[in-house]
């Protein structure tokens, strides 16, 4: 006869929280909060207008607080979904969610701070969530208590969090942590931004990064819409590929899912740097932009990593959407190419006297999101008489003793080193005319 004993395997909560907060730094934690407030607004929302919807953050050694006002945590997810580790086998799949994994607000809650309160007011359900983090370890039971609150006017969550993490605490402390915070927001969200929403960090609201690519009646960026479909439901995805500024930190390729900016001015094979026959990246292609945006109603289907700023390469959907991105790159990178040889041709590398040049600065800059029509690369072969080219511009460069310059600054009153070129030569400019008429 066999004889059996029962040996534990529950995991304890002291490895799960340790996992899951490990490897994400505090920034991207407080995305994911920001992300909760968003997947809110889409929502309550059935427009593209989130004008009247913000997120607010305010953030000091001794507190985090974030807080919205959209909707509110619905009754039913607040007890099947909001506070399970991971998603429940009959989840549904919110609407536009960027919210994928079921892990991204108790990661963050456990990250910042050792006690944190949640405060929901919803349309029908209004309620509190109070947990000291050691005491909830410490306890076998996983479950969270929500007390039942009275109803307030505005709808929306209130997040609080306190005992901040001593090292948490010393960035909080820094002015850098909150500009760098601001600056990942803006390019992160810069387009649920542009739609209206609001996020305010530190009474500072945040702007949106400018995507933007260059087009004119003689230079036309490559557009092209491709639907992917499984079990019935779609993904709509978007390729743009054109020219911008030159910048070389900025040129690559962009990549959003549900909005939401996952891959950041890539240069490297995932996205066909240096791929078959494409080149590896190179400051004569720092024009090149590249944007793609992947949009579905069920957020598992769209090509992302689980904390949302990778893109997982090999998913299906993205390898059909990569095999598009190599043949519009291909045609901006010969162009670019061209450019360039005319360039050294023209003018030894500067871009005054280049037409092909001419017609990436004469171009006027737009948001990507503004150019709804598909449309092909392509850029005109006139000459720079017919297109009207503004006269070729050159640079001055040289440097003198500091304080002959200070001392000229002084004399003529102006305050940077710039202004006393730009005076000299206005200066020496008009007499040389003068003396010549």
């Amino acid at each position: 006869m066999q004889t059996f004993i029962t040996a534990e395997a529950e995991p304890t909560k002291e490895f799960f929280v340790d996992m899951i907060t490990r490897d994400i730094p505090v920034d991207r934690a407080i995305l994911d909060l920001i992300d909760n407030s968003i997947d809110g607004a889409h929502r309550i929302s059935d427009e593209e207008n989130f004008s009247k919807l913000f997120v607010e953050l305010n953030i000091s050694k001794e507190k985090f607080i974030i807080k919205d006002n959209c909707g509110g945590i619905p009754e039913n997810i607040a007890k099947t979904q909001a506070f399970v580790f991971g998603k429940p086998k009959d989840y549904k799949s919110e609407k536009h969610s960027i919210g994928r994994f079921g892990i991204g607000m108790k990661r963050a809650l456990f990250k910042i701070g050792k006690h944190f309160q949640i405060i929901s007011h919803e349309n029908n359900f209004s309620f509190k969530l109070d947990v000291d983090t050691d005491d909830w370890v410490s306890n076998k039971i996983w479950d969270f208590k929500l007390e039942k609150i009275d109803k307030e006017e505005t709808f929306g969550t209130e997040i609080i969090i306190d005992k901040i993490h001593s090292g948490i605490q010393n960035d909080f402390e820094l002015q850098y942590f909150t500009d760098e915070l601001i600056k990942e927001v803006s390019k992160t969200h810069s387009l649920i931004i542009q739609k209206g929403f609001k996020i305010i960090i530190n009474g500072k609201e945040v702007s949106h990064e400018s995507f933007l690519l260059k087009q004119s009646e003689y230079l036309i960026p490559e557009v092209i819409s491709l639907v992917h479909k499984v079990d019935n439901k779609e993904v709509n995805i978007k390729i743009y590929s054109g020219l911008s500024d030159r910048d070389i930190n900025k040129g690559g390729w962009y990549i959003f899912c549900n909005d939401r900016l996952i891959l950041d001015a890539d240069k490297s094979s995932i996205t066909g740097w240096k791929y078959d026959e494409l080149p590896k990246y190179h400051p004569d292609f720092a024009f090149f932009r590249g944007y793609v945006t992947f949009d579905s109603d069920d957020a598992d289907l769209l090509p992302w990593t689980t904390t949302k700023t990778g893109l997982n390469s090999d998913s299906e959907l993205y390898k059909i959407v990569f095999f598009e991105m190599k043949k519009v790159m291909k045609k901006v990178i010969s162009f670019l190419r061209s450019r360039a040889e005319e360039d050294s041709r023209f003018n030894k590398g500067t871009i005054s006297s280049n037409p092909m040049s001419q017609l990436i600065e004469n171009a006027p800059s737009i948001t990507f999101l503004k150019i709804t029509k598909e449309m092909q690369f392509s850029y005109s072969s006139d000459t720079p008489e017919e297109l009207e080219l503004p006269p070729a511009r050159g640079r001055i460069q040289y440097s003198k003793l500091q304080d002959e310059l200070e001392f000229l600054k002084e004399y003529i009153g102006v305050s940077t080193n710039k202004d006393v070129g730009i005076y000299t030569f206005d200066y020496f400019l008009e007499l040389a005319r003068s003396e010549n008429e």
